[in-house]
């Protein structure tokens, strides 16, 4: 038996893992504390639906673009030098927000805090990795999992508190107590480089991120203007340009942006592929059943905010519990019990949730949150024990932007499906009876990924079995 990861490190587990969920708490809290206070920003700056809009959508499309490259070169000079600056980067982009006079600097300011917040998600499980061996890996990241649940249920309800009292600035100058915590990461996190001495290829991380970003803004224009927006239209030729040159530069570059060993390994595709599909759900649930409680049950925002508040709770305590079911189980059997929970759940939030009893929608995005937070714990484990340690930062850094890029995907196939059907007075869902057609119809459209998540689940199990070989070794 070889020593534990963690043990040539010299890393405190039990101090890193309290690092990392306290730094996801914090970016978490800080993300869903501020949509609450965007009326009182737009009366103060004297902002439009669309600017405010672009406060939330630019912050994600930075962060998602960012992921990779934080990954890339974590594995070229180590988690803590690019955990440090990650949050080095937060706490800057806070404190422009805290003295931003107008929309300009604030934008600024929240593209700032996109990016070093992508340090956090795409380099926190990869800590967590390095120093929890195989057997040890799914509760620890169910603890993360869990900290980021926290962090979601009590954003909303902070968010308000301190607006009302202090107001909005307050909660940026709260991002930058949060982004002050860069130092403690070069005393609690892994110095060392997992692939010292290789090469960055900046050429092939520009056109990955051209790619990525004219695709998220594509899918984020495409959902709420349509395919014929101007904006829409060039962001999607600008995404597949630079992916057909990310492609040619992927394959002839000595060293390129993205490891070829990474897409060489059939289980770690396979992962990003179930990753893809199963991501967007949630998101897409989270956005688009607060429409249909206001639109038909008549809910204000406070009313709205406790019925989803269950299914955020109930990820900090079913965190933790997914983890060891995975220590357990391995990855492929609760990947699919978790996918296959919210196929039952959307069918059923489909039928009697639109328009139905509140209580029974409340319940129903509930399972929805435990099932998706089950799948993603397997796949994330499923994740650390696919790649070789040299290239984990990588690794689960791309597979996290996969995340990021789902959430994307899910929400623009329920805005597509909803305007699809709107006014059609037969749904496909032989369930539903009454008003919200078009909501019923798009949260069955959510079930079709979920399927083949359920498929495809069947070949993430070798990948477990060889991983913990590999740290058993």
């Amino acid at each position: 038996m070889s020593a534990g990861p963690s043990e040539p490190r010299q890393v405190d587990v039990r101090l890193l893992l309290a690092f990392v969920c306290a730094t996801a708490f914090a970016v978490v809290l800080n993300g869903t504390m501020l949509p609450v206070a965007l009326p009182e920003i737009g009366a103060a700056l004297s902002l439009g639906p669309v600017a405010l809009g672009w406060i939330i959508t630019g912050y994600f499309l930075v962060n998602g673009v960012a992921i990779p490259f934080f990954g890339r070169l974590a594995d070229l000079y180590g988690v803590a030098l690019l955990y440090g600056v990650g949050l080095a980067t937060f706490f800057l982009g806070s404190v422009v927000c805290v003295l931003a006079p107008g929309f300009g600097l604030l934008m600024a300011g929240r593209l700032v805090q996109g990016a070093g917040a992508a340090a956090v998600v795409g380099l926190g499980p990869t800590a967590v990795s390095l120093v929890f061996p195989p057997e040890r890996r799914g509760r620890a990241l169910g603890l993360v999992g869990a900290a980021i649940g926290a962090g979601a249920a009590s954003g909303p309800v902070l968010g308000g508190v301190v607006t009302d009292l202090f107001g909005w600035r307050a909660l940026f100058a709260a991002g930058a107590l949060f982004g002050a915590l860069a130092p403690f990461a070069f005393r609690v996190l892994p110095r060392g480089a997992t692939s010292p001495g290789g090469r960055f290829d900046l050429a092939g991380g520009l056109l990955f991120a051209f790619a990525l970003g004219g695709a998220l803004l594509a899918l984020t224009r495409g959902a709420g203007g349509g395919v014929g927006d101007p904006v829409f239209l060039l962001s999607a030729a600008v995404a597949v340009v630079a992916l057909a040159g990310f492609v040619l530069r992927q394959a002839t570059a000595p060293v390129p942006f993205v490891p070829r060993v990474l897409l060489a390994n059939r289980g770690y595709v396979w992962l990003c592929v179930a990753t893809l599909l199963l991501v967007g759900v949630i998101i897409a649930v989270e956005v688009a059943v607060p429409l249909p409680l206001a639109r038909l049950n008549g809910l204000g925002a406070t009313q709205i905010g406790l019925v989803l508040l269950p299914s955020a709770l109930l990820t900090i305590v079913w965190g933790p519990v997914s983890g060891g079911i995975v220590d357990r189980l391995g990855v492929a059997a609760p990947t699919a019990l978790g996918a296959a929970a919210c196929v039952l759940a959307l069918v059923l939030l489909s039928g009697f949730g639109v328009g139905g009893p509140v209580w029974v929608t409340g319940a129903l995005v509930a399972v929805v949150g435990a099932g998706t937070t089950l799948a993603k714990i397997a796949t994330s484990t499923g994740v650390s024990l696919a790649v070789p340690e040299e290239n984990l930062p990588s690794g689960i850094s791309v597979n996290e932007m996969v995340w990021i890029s789902g959430a994307g995907i899910g929400t623009a196939l329920v805005s597509a499906v909803a305007a699809a059907r709107g006014g059609t007075p037969d749904p496909i869902n032989p369930l539903h009876a009454g008003p919200g057609v078009d909501y019923s119809d798009a949260f069955l459209s959510l079930a079709v990924p979920l399927i083949l998540v359920v498929l495809v689940s069947a070949k993430l199990e070798r990948t477990y079995r060889k991983g913990r070989r590999r740290g058993a070794a």
